[in-house]
């Protein structure tokens, strides 16, 4: 379908938005009301001007007085040949709502047009393509998706943590590098100790015995 199409590129491309007056209390409306109303009246067109109903995005209500409303849809290019091109459904559109016995005008919210001439108002838009996003005007830019938004919260709460961590580890380290280089200083000052002792009992036996045969010899004499 056309939404498939747009959908693998974010070029900008155009469309054609459509703005139609009606006589519309709103407020009399819940908005369970018009949100079925609104997939309604895309039906009701694309069956009655034979196109791709997906074709017709960015349809709207909006209240512009107390007694009145304005329906405002974009309508897509064609993505088949044998398809009207927007700028016709457009024109076609304007023909049937300045027709008071149309039977489009019998149908949905087309029913509280304004009698003819009504004036209906045809636009060129550039929209873009944004993912799992409706289609934008080229100047606004792609909300952020909800996964997203999750993934950078999960970033931002556990960064402090890794640091957290990451200087927990390098302290511990730090800590058992100090203890084993004091244990191995500890070490060696404790073996030179004997080594020393040794050397001089050896010493101190080398005298004894250069002494005993001192005196062994004086008795001799």
């Amino acid at each position: 379908s056309i939404v498939r199409a747009l959908a693998d590129t974010s070029d900008v491309f155009g469309a054609w938005r459509v703005s139609l007056p009606l006589t519309l209390q709103l407020a009399k409306y819940s908005k369970e009301q018009l949100r079925l109303e609104i997939p309604f009246f895309v039906w009701v067109l694309s069956t009655s001007l034979r196109f791709d109903p997906d074709r017709i995005v960015n349809t709207n209500l909006s209240p512009q007085s107390a007694s009145t409303a304005e329906l405002v849809f974009t309508i897509l290019p064609r993505s088949r040949f044998n398809e009207s091109e927007g700028d016709e459904i457009a024109t076609i559109f304007n023909w049937e709502m300045q027709n008071a016995t149309s039977g489009l005008r019998q149908a949905n919210l087309l029913q509280y047009a304004l009698p003819p001439p009504v004036s209906i108002a045809v636009g060129n838009v550039e929209l873009h393509r944004c993912p799992s996003a409706p289609f934008l005007n080229s100047n606004s830019p792609c909300p952020v998706q909800s996964d997203q938004k999750s993934s950078n919260s999960w970033v931002i709460f556990l960064a402090p943590i890794v640091a957290g961590g990451l200087v927990l580890l390098l302290s511990i380290w730090f800590i058992i590098f100090w203890r084993q280089r004091k244990m191995k200083r500890a070490a060696a000052s404790g073996t030179a100790a004997p080594i020393s002792a040794a050397w001089m009992t050896g010493q101190a036996d080398h005298v004894s015995t250069s002494t005993n045969q001192f005196q062994g010899r004086h008795q001799q004499l």
